[in-house]
């Protein structure tokens, strides 16, 4: 259906004037890459586009046409906005939230950590969670809580836990 008919054909009628400005540079020789577009399928759903575009010459060194590909990034650009929710419900949770990695090194904390602990960010970052141990759990409930989180399951419980200044408190 697309040979022999001009690209125009095919451009979306929501069509941007800041992505007709990139198509005319291509056409006075300077080749667009890496661009990202938002468009209208023909089935009427936003699509985001990656758009690679480079002039064509004729044997004279005229430019005469330009070539290019355009893939479809929807998914991604979904999953990347998923990531941004997650990522804001994190950090403005009222709850702790802290991420070790497998052997127990703190990675992340959320803003609420450092509010509830004392112990800022980079206090916390490289460290153990055994800086909030407070003596009231033997080392066999540590050991449970392991082995649950390494068997891929989540562990629920409580923790009595101490701040930075010795305060307890219940998480």
């Amino acid at each position: 259906e697309m040979l022999g008919r001009p690209f125009t054909d095919f451009q979306p009628s929501d069509i941007t004037t800041r992505d007709l400005r990139q198509f005319k540079r291509v056409l006075e020789g300077k080749p667009l890459t890496g661009y990202e577009t938002t468009h209208i399928s023909m089935s009427g759903n936003e699509i985001h586009l990656l758009v690679n575009s480079s002039p064509v010459y004729d044997s004279d060194g005229k430019i005469v046409g330009a070539q290019g590909t355009a893939i479809d990034i929807t998914d991604r650009k979904r999953a990347e906005l998923d990531r941004l929710r997650l990522a804001t419900a994190v950090e403005q949770a009222a709850e702790s939230i802290v991420i070790t990695d497998t052997e127990g090194t703190i990675e992340y904390v959320n803003p609420a950590f450092e509010k509830t602990t004392g112990f800022t960010r980079e206090e916390a970052l490289g460290r153990n969670p055994h800086i909030l141990k407070s003596g009231k759990h033997d080392r066999g409930f540590y050991r449970r809580l392991w082995e649950v989180v390494l068997s891929g399951e989540v562990w629920m419980g409580h923790f009595v836990n101490k701040k930075k200044d010795g305060t307890l408190f219940t998480e």
